[in-house]
């Protein structure tokens, strides 16, 4: 069960790449699933979204800070926000450009598993640097994108290391066992492991780290479509994803 404490917040679950298509009817219930977890345990205000797909992370900060400001100012309640994936570099280049609004109104910003260095699946196929013209989005999921942006603001705004060390949350995900890594990465998966990475399927553990930075940080035997996906694209149960959900939000409520 959540405790009481936490309905004093409203909860935004921001997707990834495709997240607009993996949220259509009959598609997936990417983040609805999670969103139907907390609304059945009681959570009065919960939202979810993927900014467009198509622009790169930097390039959607603005809209989710339009986004921040506008649930806040509806609902009159400070936010906890859960981004995955492509997601977590949006909540970072919006922070690092918004860094008043989000002292004034989130409480905490959860990543949960983080192309923070890029995806290493671009490594092992290299032919996606094909699909940058007809889907520019991909291209700030190469490797070290916002490397030279993380070392430029983090180190010398110490306003931002002091957020980002009280409200910041990462959660990596890796997998172990490749029998149990769901069928739509369990080839990148396999060639990683093969390889010698530790890696969730799409990004390995150690890009995951956000460089410079100083925060929490959990990590979790999941792979990349665990937590946030269905179980169209998932092994893993909702009992699952409600138990890291409630222990997550009353370990910070």
């Amino acid at each position: 069960m959540l405790k009481d404490e936490a309905n004093q917040y409203q909860y935004l679950f921001l997707g990834g790449i495709i997240g607009e298509i993996l949220s259509l009817p009959f598609v997936g219930n990417y983040l609805k699933v999670n969103r139907k977890i907390l609304k059945d345990l009681g959570i009065e205000s919960t939202e979810h979204l993927t900014l467009n797909s198509f622009n790169a992370a930097h390039e959607n900060a603005p809209e989710l800070a339009k986004v921040i400001r506008r649930l806040h100012d509806k609902n009159k309640k400070p936010l906890i926000i859960l981004g995955h994936s492509k997601a977590c570099l949006e909540l970072i280049c919006c922070m690092i450009e918004n860094l008043p609004l989000f002292k004034e109104v989130v409480k905490k910003v959860i990543c949960v598993q983080p192309p923070f260095r890029g995806s290493s699946i671009f490594e092992k196929y290299n032919y996606l640097k094909f699909a940058y013209p007809l889907w520019p989005g991909l291209k700030c999921l190469r490797e070290d994108f916002y490397t030279n942006l993380y070392f430029e603001k983090i180190p010398t705004d110490k306003s931002l290391q002091g957020y980002m060390a009280e409200n910041l949350i990462v959660i990596k995900g890796h997998q172990t066992n490749s029998d149990n890594v769901s069928w739509i990465i369990k080839p990148s998966h396999s060639i990683m492991k093969k390889a010698g990475y530790e890696n969730d399927g799409l990004v390995k553990l150690k890009d995951q780290i956000l460089p410079h930075a100083i925060y929490k940080e959990f990590i979790l035997e999941m792979d990349h479509s665990d937590l946030f996906t269905s179980t169209l694209l998932s092994r893993r149960s909702n009992e699952f994803r409600k138990n890291v959900m409630v222990d997550l939000i009353n370990s910070i409520v």
